[in-house]
């Protein structure tokens, strides 16, 4: 039997607007999914395979959809005045995402088809961000910010550490202690590691992809590239990562070994590539 060619959905605007696209890891087959005038963005891969979690504003403000992974048969699975943002998969098939349907703004997790909605974070924390699934589901990973909020007058003030959060309630447990903006967690397959953007400067380039240790060892800069790399994402075996660098001229997406050797660039147009996921294969 021929072996299943893995996959990257990702989103771009070489369209006209955000919209979500479909990959082979090679960079070939380039396909469009979504085609609507809204943001259309940060999707995320279920785990059997079958489904595609996006966020959209097509019905007025944020909101979390899915689709099949041929871009059928799309449904709205949240509904409600704050925004729900950077929706991802659990290993068992829920969708942990951040919401601001609370005062405090709160990291919440609910079965795939957008029932039984709980608040997964403490309701005496207040957490947004991008929120990443340990591979056992009981834990998540996410960036809060820890300096002044973003204007143009602080931008380079910006502060971001890495916490992780329990499914006991328990305290979150904050992760990272770098002085600079430190967002987008991404939780390693084996439940060892998280890759995250972390930039040198806060607001400024360069950006780039850093490991650490669940425990706050190895701290590592693995793309180690001038420009922006943000938004890694583990391929499913751990041995590859995939990201979005803007090191020759605009956002496109590139891919790594684990270690950050051998950095490839799969797609390449003059509009912005961005976020990428992996298929579950």
């Amino acid at each position: 039997m021929e072996e299943q060619q893995s996959k990257i959905v990702f989103q771009s605007d070489r369209d006209g607007n955000s919209e979500i696209y479909i990959m082979n890891t090679d960079g070939t087959e380039q396909t469009r999914l979504t085609n609507n005038p809204a943001y259309d963005e940060a999707a995320a891969w279920s785990p059997k395979g079958d489904k595609i979690v996006f966020q959209s504003d097509r019905d007025g403000n944020p909101e979390i959809y899915i689709m099949n992974i041929d871009g059928s048969d799309v449904k709205r699975i949240t509904n409600n005045p704050g925004r729900d943002l950077a929706p991802r998969w659990t290993p068992d098939g829920r969708i942990v995402f951040a919401s601001e349907r609370n005062d405090l703004g709160g990291i919440y997790v609910m079965d795939g088809n957008g029932t039984n909605i709980e608040l997964f974070s403490s309701k005496k924390e207040s957490f947004g961000g991008s929120p990443s699934s340990s591979p056992n589901g009981k834990s998540v990973v996410v960036e809060r910010e820890t300096g002044p909020k973003w204007t143009e007058a602080t931008e380079y003030l910006r502060r971001g550490q890495l916490f992780i959060i329990h499914a006991n309630g328990d305290a979150s447990v904050q992760l990272t202690n770098i002085d600079a903006y430190n967002g987008y967690p991404s939780w390693s397959p084996d439940g060892k590691k998280v890759i995250f953007d972390s930039n040198t400067k806060p607001g400024q380039p360069p950006a780039n992809i850093t490991v650490i240790s669940i425990d706050g060892s190895g701290l590592k800069n693995l793309s180690n590239s001038e420009g922006y790399n943000e938004f890694g994402a583990w391929s499913p075996d751990g041995k590859k990562i995939t990201f979005v660098s803007d090191r020759d001229g605009n956002n496109e997406i590139y891919i790594m070994n684990a270690d950050g050797t051998q950095q490839i660039r799969l797609t390449n147009n003059s509009f912005d590539d961005t976020i990428p996921s992996w298929s579950p294969e």
